[in-house]
Order: C-alpha cells, then structure tokens, then sequence
C-alpha cells in the first residue's frame, strides 16, 4: 500500500527507479508521464508485432501499445492519481499545520528592544 512505498522500489512497468505511485501504481517518471499522455490525448496505438513485446526499462519506447497495455493490465486509471494514495497536504478536507509565526502568535524577533 502507499504507506509502505519507498523511493527507489522497482517499478513493475519497466523496471525503472521509481519516484511514487502514479495513477495507482509504483511507476517511474517516464511511465507516468507516457500514461499521463497517453490519457490526455485518448491515444490509439496499434503494434506492429505480436502484441505481446517486451516492456522493460531499455525498450519500453519502442512500442506505445504494448506499454500502454501493460499499463493498464497492471491497475493505472486515469481515477487512480489520488484511490491509492494519501493525498497531498493542502488537499481539501485534509489537515493542515500552521506556520510557526501563525501557531505563536508572538514577535519572534526581540533584537531591535534594545539598542547597541
């Protein structure tokens, strides 16, 4: 679960470093961003194999369908950014701290009291 990522897992798309977990799964930037992409645009991709290639962290820019497809097969969705994740501070209905200046409510700077 998020709780228990940590940076630098494997990821399952590619096997590339990862950097968190995007659209509900552990995925590195570069697949994040082909998926986020790939989403925006309602991309079709066809392959010019057997559909069945192989996507790892050296060919994984060869064919868009079988990237995408892994994707997908793995558990991204487009709804999946924030299901399996906690959201981010400052998200709507989550708490937030206050600044220290706000917490204390006191000048923190003493130093112009007294002269020199």
């Amino acid at each position: 679960a998020a709780s228990r990522f940590r940076e630098g897992w494997c990821t399952n798309i590619c096997g590339d470093k990862s950097s968190g977990i995007h659209y509900g799964v552990i995925t590195c930037e570069g697949c994040k961003g082909f998926f986020r992409r790939s989403q925006q645009n309602n991309a079709s991709y066809s392959c010019s194999r057997q559909r069945n290639c192989l996507i790892d962290r050296t060919n994984r820019n060869r064919c868009q369908h079988c990237r995408l497809q892994k994707c997908l097969r793995l558990g991204m969705s487009r709804d999946g950014e924030w299901r399996h994740r906690d959201p981010p501070h400052g998200t709507p209905g989550t708490p937030r701290t206050a600044p220290a200046e706000e917490r204390g409510k006191k000048p923190a700077d003493h130093s112009h009291r007294h002269g020199h």
